[in-house]
């Protein structure tokens, strides 16, 4: 019998050693980015111990790394079948939902998480995250009281890791982005924009003192200061942020925004024209041509004024090339076809843009005038 036991207790030595060494490979082959050779390893190691948890989580995350999030999440929740106490399998798993979609399932494993180790700041953080991404209509003002219960819970995560780990820039910067988010509801005037602005600014700059070469930090504080009312500081921080990172797309766009608001034409012109050329998807190259359109529009103003009409006239042809829903720049061409004596093109632009402003009474006693006049001219 001692024998016998002798030889068991070697096998199961011989087993141990297979599986370790199984697991050492993988891990080797993980360090130098071999993906599929992890895999292949921790699988060994698999079937040298079916009940090995430490494998199955590390095949996970080696599987996570080659972008299969759903085999991932298999072998992260067989992890916690065998082991249901480690924090780090449930905080895994949730990051796989949570890049695989599944938002609900990511908060759950989070809160997990939380509740195995509350000190833990990247599941905090990670749900802030998650809580943010699942928010719908944050960005276009429809708040219901789901999602501003969503905001707020978000905004407890993220104050609960900067409370962890006070030097994580990027949890300020994304706080500042929530309360700037914040700053835009307060139907009851109660003065909570200037609160919600005021506190994202100094979150934005906590996070420029944590990564002074951080563009993103110059241009969301930026764009804070210019809500704020204070297009000087806004310039500034856009000027920074440009200047870190000539590419920021966003930063050259608010930057033109700013230069606008002080009637920078060329300035602003530049800007936009140099936004454009970043490569903005459909939706930015939009809104770079709604304001390019304003430029010129405004720049028509400007030079009818100074009496140069042949080249307000033009600026007013491109303003309503960008943008042909603009009733100021049809308005505008009119009273100068008016002035040439161009009764049809005017009366033309003038139908126009009171299809598009209907409220405009001014404009349709000028239109009425000038049909009684073609009334009168006519052969």
């Amino acid at each position: 019998m001692k024998r016998i036991f002798l030889g068991c207790s070697f096998l199961s030595l011989v087993a141990m050693r297979a599986w370790g060494d199984a697991v050492e490979d993988g891990n080797v082959s993980y360090r130098q980015g071999d993906w599929d050779g992890a895999i292949t390893n921790y699988s060994k190691a698999i079937d040298q111990n079916p009940n090995s948890n430490v494998a199955y989580y590390d095949r996970g995350m080696a599987k996570k790394a080659k972008h299969d999030l759903a085999g991932a999440i298999t072998d992260y929740s067989k992890a916690i079948e065998l082991k249901r106490d480690h924090p780090n399998y449930y905080l895994n798993r949730g990051n796989a939902k949570a890049a695989n979609g599944d938002q609900a399932g990511a908060i759950a494993d989070y809160s997990q998480a939380i509740e195995l180790k509350p000190d833990s700041w990247q599941a905090y953080f990670q749900r802030a995250s998650v809580e943010c991404k699942s928010g719908k209509n944050w960005e276009t003002l429809l708040v219901t009281d789901a999602v501003a219960e969503q905001m707020a819970a978000a905004l407890a995560d993220y104050s609960k890791t900067i409370e962890l780990n006070p030097g994580l820039a990027e949890a300020y910067l994304d706080r500042g982005y929530l309360r700037c988010l914040q700053s835009r509801f307060d139907p009851a005037n109660s003065g909570s924009t200037k609160i919600n602005l005021d506190s994202a600014i100094a979150d934005y700059t906590k996070a420029i003192e944590l990564q002074p070469t951080n563009a993103n930090a110059y241009c969301l504080r930026g764009i804070a200061k210019n809500t704020q009312g204070d297009p000087d500081g806004g310039l500034a921080d856009f000027n920074q942020s440009i200047q870190l990172d000539p590419a920021n797309l966003k930063a050259r766009f608010n930057r033109g925004v700013a230069r606008v608001s002080q009637r920078d034409w060329d300035g602003a012109f530049t800007d936009f024209s140099r936004a454009k050329a970043l490569k903005p998807d459909r939706d930015e190259v939009a809104q770079i041509n709604l304001n390019l359109s304003r430029i010129y529009c405004a720049r028509a103003q400007d030079k009818y004024v100074k009496d140069d009409a042949d080249g307000s006239f033009a600026d007013l042809n491109q303003a309503i090339e960008l943008d042909p829903t603009n009733a100021e720049s049809y308005r505008n061409r009119g009273i100068i076809e008016q002035r040439k004596h161009d009764y049809k093109s005017a009366a033309a632009d003038y139908t126009k843009a009171l299809e598009l402003d209907p409220s405009d009474s001014n404009l349709r006693k000028s239109l009425d005038k000038i049909k009684k006049h073609l009334k009168k001219i006519a052969p």
